[in-house]
């Protein structure tokens, strides 16, 4: 018995090290431009390592990148099944529904990630933008507030963005 779990624990990390391997060559696919090739390797991936953060992560953004909302959504979606908690995770989630105007859904997925990390100033940008777009010019402001008040001046630049139009003045 101790013979085979030596075995299984080499074949784990002989594992581990292989699908590092690969994972390597998809990014340097992507830095080449090579996004469809970089997909189809990670959905291979998936078949075979069909929870790891770091495949459905890598394809999620893949996917948003090539414009591919909806299926950039549902590989966010499967990594909150294991860690609801990652604001980081949360983010990506109510990103993908702002660009597929789903503005309710995406204002909810923000507020939950801002509760997850108070200390983002993006959240709070994102809800501003939101809120501004769908005409909710006071949580707006207050939005954009909180985001001023962890990146102070620095926001100047990004309060030129269309999103800000009906709350610059």
């Amino acid at each position: 018995l101790v013979g085979l779990k030596d075995q299984q624990e080499t074949v784990s990390r002989n594992s581990e090290i292989s699908l590092y391997r690969f994972i390597e060559r998809i990014k340097a696919d992507l830095a080449k431009g090579k996004h469809k090739k970089a997909e189809n390797n990670l959905r291979n991936l998936l078949l075979f390592y069909p929870n790891n953060r770091t495949v459905l992560s890598l394809l999620g953004g893949v996917l948003y990148s090539s414009g591919k909302y909806e299926q950039a959504r549902e590989m966010f979606m499967r990594m909150l099944e294991h860690n609801p908690d990652d604001s980081f995770v949360r983010e990506g989630v109510a990103i993908t529904l702002k660009k597929q105007h789903r503005y309710t859904e995406a204002i909810e997925e923000f507020l939950h990630a801002s509760l997850l990390k108070p200390e983002s100033a993006s959240m709070y940008l994102h809800l501003a933008g939101l809120y501004s777009i769908v005409g909710d010019k006071k949580r707006a402001i207050y939005n954009f507030a909180k985001a001023y008040e962890i990146i102070d001046v620095n926001i100047i630049p990004l309060s030129f963005d269309p999103a800000f139009n009906n709350i610059r003045d």
